[in-house]
């Protein structure tokens, strides 16, 4: 806006900076496009990241018995705490690794 008023006031070319404003929005809009198609495999590796352990479990819960040493015994509760702490410095990782401020 205070291009706007800058112009009218000097009595400059408003077409012409409308113009260039319009290319600028243009050009931000294309950019934010190519980031969101480069970041793509990120977000995607991210939902895999997220889906990982549920269907993990869903799956070990066929075979129940196989999963009784990681809630019945001391050392299979760290088991679990540590993949839960990594899955959730994974899924920070991926985000800010897919995350580009433009």
């Amino acid at each position: 806006m205070e291009g706007i008023t800058l112009q009218r006031q000097t009595g400059g070319d408003m077409i012409e900076m409308v113009r260039e404003i319009a290319e600028l929005v243009r050009q931000r809009v294309e950019l934010e496009k190519e980031i969101r198609t480069l970041t793509s495999q990120g977000r995607l590796s991210a939902v895999v990241i997220a889906l990982l352990v549920p269907v993990s479990l869903g799956i070990l819960s066929i075979f129940p018995g196989y999963t009784d040493v990681l809630f019945e015994t001391t050392i299979g509760n760290l088991i679990l705490i540590s993949a839960g702490v990594l899955e959730v410095i994974g899924a920070l990782i991926v985000s800010r690794l897919i995350r580009i401020e433009v």
